[in-house]
């Protein structure tokens, strides 16, 4: 789990853009969540009443910069750009069955470039967001329309995303200030068999 900067996020279609393909750019389609005010030192069985919304979001990483983030003891920084999240957030209670035990279970579809890349079940989350929310309020209470993102779905869809930010070809815009390689996902889809 890591602290974001949320001075800046992408538009849902916005290209991702980086300075150097060598960063190892890649993305995570995953689901988060918009709290209400979460008390400092909630429980897990009162974390998930102070779930206000559920959106989804591209988590971008620059997988090649972590490592030396992590060696000199920041955390993520530089190598966490801004992400882009769905246009929409909805309450649990509208996507009915397919929201609970505080997960939502359906498909998330994700894409670059028009090829499909990922297609994991939302579901299959290492820990629920109940789990991640007591995690952040235990030592500190948390101000309503905290961003609490789901964490990466399973490898399977992780090694998927890693080969496809290999494989796309950037774009050769100009940019005489800084050069700047755009790589586009679409925003990611959610479908779900619940009724």
């Amino acid at each position: 789990m890591y602290q974001g900067a949320s001075d800046g996020f992408l538009a849902p279609t916005a290209d991702i853009e980086h300075a150097d393909l060598a960063w190892g750019i890649d993305y995570e389609a995953e689901v988060a969540v918009i709290t209400d005010d979460v008390p400092y030192g909630v429980s897990e069985a009162e974390a998930g009443k102070h779930i206000a919304l559920v959106m989804l979001v591209n988590d971008v990483s620059l997988r090649n910069m972590i490592r030396g983030e992590l060696a000199k003891g920041f955390g993520f920084v530089r190598s966490k750009p801004a992400s882009a999240f769905s246009p929409v957030a909805v309450t649990p209670d509208e996507l009915g069955t397919a929201w609970h035990a505080n997960r939502l279970h359906g498909r998330v579809r994700s894409s670059v470039n028009g090829a499909l890349r990922g297609d994991p079940d939302a579901g299959d989350m290492s820990f629920g967001f109940e789990h991640l929310i007591a995690y952040c309020a235990k030592t500190r209470s948390l101000g309503a329309g905290t961003i609490v993102g789901g964490g990466r779905s399973p490898m399977r869809t992780r090694l998927a995303a890693r080969a496809a930010s290999r494989r796309y070809a950037p774009s050769r815009r100009a940019n005489t200030e800084r050069p700047r390689h755009p790589i586009s996902p679409s925003a990611t889809a959610f479908e779900s068999n619940a009724r």
